[in-house]
């Protein structure tokens, strides 16, 4: 489980960027649930310890950010900080570093200073006659004082490492317009004219209403994905996430 420290930074980062309605602080502070635990969410960050890496932890070049499920690597990275990146670290309070959304066998750093930060949601869907479990990425966010040195980046294609080499089957969100760029330079793929239903079936969330300018990015990972892949091009594809994650 991620160490409550790592976990109020987090929650600050997201803050700045998303603050609470009337600037108010939500219920329970730093470990009120962002996500429907529904959708499994799970966090990947980029962290900057306070100590140094344990002689079991790997150490390789700076721009090799580390593989899916690893402890990760360190390295001198943009201004010369020495960043650890850690895979796949569960914030909720529920489960362990072997449980739903850990990473066994991966030691957590106890302290240090989050970068960038960014949740993976899971959830199945049928599209075109078929079932598919799906990963989006949620709430990506770059500290303001680091912007512009790569980090979000870096993370945004680990987690699509990671997720390619999960069981999912695909990855599916949408983003503002203006970051199309900064994600397929991480490995993502846009679906010209695909709108994701998000909400619910009873209360859609279209990514394509007004005052909206959404572009839909997509991975696919497995083959049954893949052999879909050019029904999800200029689609209507009902997510629905749910009323809280109305959409990723």
């Amino acid at each position: 489980m991620t160490p409550s420290g790592l976990r109020a930074q987090v929650r600050r980062l997201q803050r700045e960027v998303w603050p609470e309605p009337g600037g108010e602080e939500p219920p329970g502070g730093d470990v009120a649930p962002v996500h429907d635990p529904a959708l499994a969410p799970r966090s990947m960050l980029l962290v900057e310890p306070e100590r140094a890496l344990e002689p079991a932890d790997s150490v390789e070049p700076a721009d090799s950010v580390g593989s899916a499920g690893s402890v990760g690597s360190a390295g001198s990275v943009g201004s010369g900080a020495s960043v650890t990146f850690r895979g796949s670290v569960d914030v909720s309070e529920g489960a362990g570093a072997d449980g739903a959304g850990g990473v066994a066998g991966s030691a957590v750093p106890v302290g240090g200073r989050v970068v960038a930060a960014l949740d993976v949601l899971t959830t199945t869907f049928t599209h075109d006659g078929r079932r598919f479990l799906a990963g989006g990425l949620s709430t990506v966010v770059t500290a303001r004082a680091e912007r512009g040195r790569g980090y979000g980046g870096r993370l945004v294609a680990a987690a699509r490492r990671e997720m390619a080499a999960s069981a999912l089957d695909l990855g599916l969100f949408t983003c503002d317009r203006p970051l199309q760029g900064f994600y397929e330079r991480a490995g993502w793929e846009p679906l010209p004219g695909t709108v994701l239903l998000g909400g619910t079936p009873l209360a859609p969330f279209p990514s394509d209403q007004p005052g909206f300018d959404k572009v839909t990015m997509a991975g696919f990972f497995s083959a049954a994905a893949r052999r879909s892949r050019s029904s999800f091009a200029h689609a209507r594809v009902a997510l629905y996430p749910g009323s809280i994650d109305r959409l990723w």
